[in-house]
């Protein structure tokens, strides 16, 4: 059973928040004092991604093709980020730049892809085929 719009976007949010708020994201390599900033604006990001996909009614293996190779590539930013940033005795910012905004995109992408696997798709527009 699919869930409509609202409330996938409502319960993606609440379990990035619920990660973030828990302890998990800290334990999984995000930095304590950024785990529940990034869990939230990673939330709030995820909830516009989920929005723009149902509104363009982009095709759910597309989307959740597309949103989990972002999630990899925050992974990953995030990981190397913090491989630099705690290598150079926190002196590299850009390293920890990456760190933070790998987290950030991280987050957004799991938040969309929870509300994009749990919501309904938004029917075909049938305007064309009605128009002659």
């Amino acid at each position: 059973m699919r869930l409509s719009l609202p409330y996938a976007l409502l319960l993606a949010a609440a379990i990035t928040l619920v990660l973030g708020y828990s302890g998990l994201v800290t334990f999984l390599g995000a930095h304590p004092w950024w785990a529940q900033s990034a869990s939230w604006i990673g939330a709030i990001a995820g909830v516009a991604v989920g929005l723009v996909v149902w509104w363009l009614r982009v095709s759910r293996k597309l989307a959740l093709g597309l949103v989990i190779v972002t999630l990899i590539a925050g992974g990953l930013a995030a990981y190397f980020g913090k491989a630099e940033f705690t290598a150079s005795y926190a002196e590299n910012g850009l390293a920890g730049r990456f760190w933070y905004d790998g987290w950030l995109v991280g987050l957004a992408a799991f938040t969309s892809l929870v509300a994009i696997g749990t919501g309904r798709q938004r029917a075909p527009d049938n305007t064309a085929a009605r128009t002659g």
